[in-house]
């Protein structure tokens, strides 16, 4: 069905303006080449605001949200207590206590325009309380160090590559900022599989230690 243009102003006026003269309903819908129907809406308006000549239309409410307000509180406490659920069963847990039904592109859109979004977890290994409380310790006192007083520093690190385990990323929902916070991190464990340790240093600018 093709959408009706909205009258412009300037012919709603004119409208207004024949019927303020006397004119017939009829007489006005012929003058202008519009049903009767509408000539009638737009005197009705004008009466009920005489302030407004044009007879403007009213202002439209929109098309209501498909996922209403407790429904998308809703959504957001079962996609924040397990962030590591897939699109397709966060939308199947959400519908199980929905009277309207929603599908998974309407669940990816809300939680898009709520700011979360699905993305790689970051791995990192899981530091008991001591150890993340020496880690901070050891950043405050290096506060006031320089770029050169880093240099002077050996920096090591090692890796390890284990043989026959699959690299699956997982994918968690998260805003923007909570790249780090611990519900968005998956942990690097070992698992016992044949591995091989890889070992580098570097100090200042030189690596071909």
């Amino acid at each position: 069905m093709v959408k009706k243009a909205e009258l412009t102003p300037y012919v709603r006026g004119q409208v207004v303006g024949m019927y303020r003269a006397h004119a017939k309903t009829g007489k006005i819908a012929e003058e202008f080449g519009l049903p009767s129907s509408t000539v009638s809406t737009i005197i009705q308006r004008f009466k009920e605001d005489p302030n407004d000549i044009t007879g403007a239309s009213k202002k439209r409410a929109g098309r209501p949200p498909v996922i209403e307000p407790h429904g998308q509180r809703r959504l957001l406490r079962i996609t924040m207590k397990d962030r590591g659920l897939p699109l397709q069963e966060l939308t199947q847990n959400y519908n199980m206590a929905s009277q309207k039904p929603v599908s998974s592109s309407t669940v990816r859109n809300y939680l898009y325009n709520a700011g979360i979004e699905r993305s790689k977890a970051v791995k990192k290994p899981f530091l008991r309380p001591p150890n993340i409380d020496k880690r901070l310790q050891w950043c405050k006192e290096r506060e006031s160090w320089t770029a050169e007083d880093f240099r002077k520093v050996l920096w090591s690190d090692e890796s390890t590559i284990e043989l026959g385990k699959l690299n699956k990323d997982v994918y968690v929902w998260r805003r923007e900022g909570e790249r780090y916070k611990k519900e968005c991190i998956v942990g690097a464990m070992k698992t016992g599989r044949i591995s091989v340790m890889v070992w580098g240093c570097f100090i200042g600018t030189r690596w071909d230690l």
